[in-house]
Parts: C-alpha cells; sequence; structure tokens
C-alpha cells in the first residue's frame, strides 16, 4: 500500500515538472521568430572518407546558420537572388577541412558529380575542374547522349552550391552548344530553357539580357524544317516568351496601356519575330475571353465581417467587367489538409499555400481597386475527418480564407459531383468541375495557385501560378491597366 504522503510528493514532483515544462515552451513561443535552437555540437569532418559526407556536412552548417534567421522573409522585399549569396564562412571552411580528407586517385567515375560539389562548396574551383576534365576525357569516345548526360549532371552540381557561378555555367553551356549537332534539337531548346530558367533565378540583369538574346538568336536560327516540328512546339513557345519578357518588357507594358488589343497585337508580333509558331491563338491563355465563374456557395470579405450583410446585397458576376480582375483557383490541395475545431482551425501542413495568401494580400493592399476572386471546389471531407455536406465545407473554407487569413476576395465554391466504386473499393471519384474545364488552355492546367489576370474588357493577359516571384510579373501589368 502506497502513503497518502508519497503520492502527495509524487504529485508535487509533477506539477513542478508540469510547470517547468510549460514554461519552457511558453519562452520558446516568445522566440518563434527562430525555427528551434539547432545543436551546437560539432562534427570531426577530418574523418570523413567520401564526398557525399562533405555535402551532407555544409547542408547541416548552412541549415544551422539559416535556422537562426528570421522565420517570416517572407514579409521583407524580394530585392535579390538566393542563388548569389554566399556561403558563411564557417561553412566553407567546414567544407574545407572536409574535402582535403579526399584523394582524387579514390575518384571512381559515377562519383564525379559528388566530388565537384564538394569541392566547389569548399571555394576549390581548381579541384572541382580537375574533376570535370577527367570525366570529360573518359566520355570522349562515348556516344553524344553520354556527353550531354555529363553536361546536365555537372550543371547540376555547379548549381546546387551557392553562389551559383553564372559565368561557369554560361562557359558550360557554350561548350555543350556549340558541340551539338542540329539534329539534337530538343536538348538544345532545354539547354537554352535551363540557362534562361537560371538568370530569371539569379535576377542577374545584365546575365538574364546575354541569355535572352542568346535564345532569341537560336530560336531564328532554326530551318523552317525544325520549326515545323510539332513535338517541339510547346518548348519554343516557352522559350520565345521567356526571352521576349525580358528583352521586350517595356515595349509590353507600354502597350497595354494603350489597351488590350494593342497589346495582343504586340504579343504576336514578337512571338513570330522570335521564329515560335503562332496558330490563331497565343500561349498560356492570352487572349482568351475569361469565362464566367460559377458557383454553388458564394461568400464575400465584407459579408463574412458584418452579420448584418447579407450576400445578396453584392453583385456576383465575375470577373467584374470594367476592373481588372485576378482569378485564383485554391481548389486542390490549399484546403484538404484543414482540420475544423469549432470556430477556429488549424492547417496540418502550413508551408503549402501560406505564401499565396501573402502575395493575395499584397496585392491587394498595393492595387485596391483591383477584384479577386478565389475559385475552389469541395472535396466532401477535410483532412481526416469524416464526410460532411457540401454547404458545410464551403463555409468552413470562407472561415478559413475570408476569416481567419483576411483575404479580401470573393469566394465561389462549386459543389463537386461524385460517384463512388462499387466494394470493396468504394473510393470517391470526382466528376469534372465547370470553372476547371473553362479555364484548362494548352500550357495552363489547373492547380492549386494557378491565377489569371483579367482586363477591364475581359480578356486574359496574364496566366502563371502565384507565388513571390512570380508576383512581381503580376504587379507590373496590373501598373500598366490601373495607372
Amino acid at each position: 500500500m502506497i502513503s497518502s504522503a508519497k503520492v502527495k510528493s509524487n504529485s508535487t514532483k509533477i506539477c513542478c515538472y508540469l510547470i517547468v515544462t510549460i514554461s519552457v515552451f511558453l519562452s520558446n513561443s516568445v522566440m518563434a521568430q527562430t525555427r528551434f535552437n539547432v545543436s551546437q555540437k560539432k562534427t570531426d569532418v577530418s574523418t570523413y572518407r567520401h564526398p557525399e559526407e562533405c555535402i551532407a556536412a555544409v547542408e547541416r552548417s548552412a541549415k544551422t546558420h539559416k535556422n537562426n534567421l528570421k522565420v517570416w522573409s517572407d514579409t521583407a522585399k524580394l530585392l535579390h537572388s538566393e542563388l548569389l549569396d554566399s556561403l558563411p564562412a564557417s561553412v566553407v571552411a567546414e567544407a574545407n577541412r572536409c574535402v582535403t580528407t579526399l584523394k582524387l586517385n579514390t575518384l571512381r567515375e559515377l562519383e564525379y558529380v559528388n566530388w565537384i560539389r564538394a569541392y566547389l562548396e569548399a571555394d576549390r574551383e581548381q579541384d572541382a575542374q580537375e574533376v570535370l576534365r577527367r570525366q570529360l576525357e573518359i566520355v570522349s569516345s562515348k556516344p553524344l547522349e553520354d556527353k550531354i548526360r555529363v553536361f546536365i549532371n555537372v550543371r547540376g552540381a555547379f548549381e546546387s552550391v551557392r553562389p551559383v557561378s553564372l559565368s561557369v555555367l554560361s562557359d558550360l553551356a557554350d561548350s555543350v552548344i556549340k558541340n551539338l549537332p542540329d539534329t539534337a534539337l530538343e536538348q538544345l531548346i532545354k539547354i537554352h530553357m535551363s540557362q534562361m530558367h537560371l538568370a530569371i533565378n539569379a535576377r542577374d540583369s545584365s546575365y538574364l539580357h546575354k541569355e535572352a538574346n542568346r535564345s532569341l538568336s537560336f530560336l531564328n536560327s532554326l530551318t523552317p524544317e525544325q520549326r515545323s516540328k510539332e513535338q517541339y512546339h510547346g518548348l519554343k513557345t516557352s522559350l520565345a516568351n521567356s526571352a521576349m519578357q525580358f528583352l521586350a518588357e517595356a515595349e509590353i507594358l507600354d502597350s497595354l496601356k494603350k489597351g488590350t488589343q494593342a497589346f495582343l497585337s504586340l504579343k504576336r508580333l514578337l512571338f513570330t519575330k522570335a521564329g515560335a509558331r503562332i496558330d490563331d491563338k497565343l500561349p498560356y491563355a492570352v487572349g482568351e475571353k475569361a469565362a464566367p465563374i460559377q458557383g454553388d456557395f458564394w461568400f464575400t470579405h465584407k459579408s463574412i465581417h458584418n452579420s448584418q450583410s447579407s450576400i445578396a446585397n453584392y453583385d456576383l458576376s465575375k470577373p467584374s467587367s470594367g476592373r481588372v480582375n485576378l482569378i485564383v483557383f485554391l481548389t486542390g490541395g490549399c484546403h484538404v489538409n484543414v482540420l475544423p475545431s469549432g470556430i477556429a482551425m488549424r492547417e496540418t501542413n502550413k508551408s503549402t499555400c501560406w505564401d499565396i495568401y501573402s502575395s493575395i494580400k499584397r496585392l491587394k493592399e498595393k492595387y485596391p481597386e483591383i477584384d479577386i476572386t478565389i475559385v475552389a471546389s469541395t472535396f466532401g471531407s477535410l483532412a481526416t475527418t469524416d464526410p460532411i455536406p457540401p454547404e458545410a465545407e464551403a463555409s468552413l473554407l470562407s472561415d478559413l480564407w475570408l476569416k481567419h487569413h483576411d483575404l479580401k476576395a470573393t469566394l465561389s465554391v462549386s459543389s463537386t459531383e461524385f460517384f463512388k466504386l462499387s466494394d470493396p473499393d468504394r473510393r470517391r471519384i470526382d466528376m469534372s468541375i465547370e470553372n476547371v474545364k473553362n479555364y484548362t488552355f494548352p500550357g495552363v492546367n489547373i492547380q492549386p495557385k494557378v491565377s489569371f489576370l483579367v482586363s477591364p474588357e475581359g480578356i486574359i493577359v496574364h496566366s502563371a501560378i502565384l507565388t513571390r516571384s512570380s508576383e512581381r510579373d503580376f504587379e507590373r501589368l496590373i501598373d500598366a491597366m490601373i495607372r
């Protein structure tokens, strides 16, 4: 039998432990500007013998440094690219200590990528170039496909290191382009595209100017036979669009200020000059008439925040005529992980869509004149909850987006028709949503965050996944139509 005094003593200990635990938790939440406290224990990298171990050590050190930075960097202006940020000196020093143990005479043919990356992270480019030289020597007598594979792999190694060496990557691309035959059209297009994407992400204007001009020169050099190849039409169009968006940006924006038709005419002219084949329609839904948004359940920011306001008092014809419209599709992954808990909600995966909520808020704050419509559809349940009626799910979504995230927008929710497979499967199979069908175009497939910018005349002038980086493209076009 346990004495009451001992029970009381143990209870006191448990209470004290809980108080201490809660205090630690609260103190950590007060310091929530950092992700978590990273262990300061150092690993002896001099014992490592493989480049993979060195790469892992650098990643650990870099994350330790990054995890002590502010979490909500999204609130800051996007002034530069992380691609050009140097690794902290302490991380480079650790990488150098690690690669000192590596012996080139132990290099095996298939390990060259990790060796190059490990040397680059240690700021030992000469050693990386030596590894590359050896690998090129090995494949010198092999088929063209093997040489292309080496370029792609080496390019990935150079691109994964911070800061990215733009000049080296440009030289690598030059070398491969000069040695590829004209028959390797797909590989040539993809190399130019990868260089354009790197230049855009790096936000280096001089490098971007160089790559855009090189891409357009390449497109213009294509023979009529190469231009007619249907299987590469999408790739060529994407490359031409990326290059033109930069080289003719001022001209494009100026045409949009004059009107939607002037904008579309210039777009067609530029695509033709770039050597891209334009049929009746421009790519990526540009120039298409924006279809009316349909919905079984409608909510507005004002009706949600004003209990006296009825939804019947609002014009739900979307997109709104005579105004610049932003239509944002959040149907799909942006709410399936939401768990309802009374009035409050908990999102099980904050990283999935929180970035677009910030983008929507910034655009609305900067351009209060624009009309924003969020388009969604029901899934039948949220996260792991039991099935719920469509109207209840739609109401929860309005609470999530218009109340909890305070998005100043109109929300349209379609009730998804479905059928169930017979026993023992019994899975729910959703039918197509009218809004999704109406806004699916060549090169544009509806997924969470896909957004359409619509002119006051109701014409789509831009479509893209709305992210922190693509937000700037939306801003410039809205600016041209409003101011």
